[in-house]
């Protein structure tokens, strides 16, 4: 399923995950990445839509849906993007793939 996927894919990372039975889970960024604040614009110009969890009650964290396979993909690739990112100005002297 979808949310397999996508759940298995997070455990994978820096990011803690609160699995939930709606069709969203919410995740916590990793610090390097500039907290769930910083994270959530870099995903909004990378053209990912999640909601900042500080309007839900829910600080330093964020609401990612589970979508179409295609959704999910460019969720998981755009957050990858910004953990790579991330390592870059955390360690300029590191290359990451």
């Amino acid at each position: 399923s979808e949310r397999a996927r996508v759940t298995d894919a997070l455990a994978d990372t820096g990011w803690a995950l609160t699995p939930s039975q709606g069709n969203f889970v919410m995740v916590a960024p990793d610090a390097p990445t500039a907290g769930s604040a910083g994270v959530h614009e870099q995903l909004l110009r990378l053209g990912v839509i999640v909601r900042d969890g500080a309007s839900l009650g829910c600080p330093g964290r964020l609401r990612v849906s589970i979508g179409t396979p295609e959704e999910n993909t460019a969720f998981l690739s755009a957050r990858a993007e910004v953990a790579r990112a991330a390592a870059r100005e955390t360690h300029p002297w590191r290359t990451t793939p």
